[in-house]
């Protein structure tokens, strides 16, 4: 089977309409749809504190992880706000 690997950013998102909280990231998406179509390995830049629960997002999709240790877990917020 082919082996990709995908280089890039793994961060927190949370946004609120509709509720989600998750670690994923572009590199993390990107690894994910890829992992049914190939050998995938991830490699990103994430604090020790944070590694597990990058394991735990992307484990249901076998992607094998070369986490490298950062000092700072990045992180989006979306506030969405309605008009009336």
């Amino acid at each position: 089977m082919t082996v990709i690997d995908v280089v890039g950013g793994v961060y927190g998102e949370r946004c609120a309409f509709p509720t989600w909280e998750q670690i994923f990231g572009s590199a993390g998406r990107a690894a994910a749809a890829l992992s049914g179509h190939a050998t995938v390995r991830l490699h990103t830049l994430v604090p020790p504190a944070f590694a597990a629960r990058v394991g735990a997002s992307l484990g249901a999709f076998d992607v094998q992880l070369n986490i490298r240790d950062s000092e700072q877990f990045i992180g989006f917020d979306s506030w969405a706000r309605q008009s009336y």
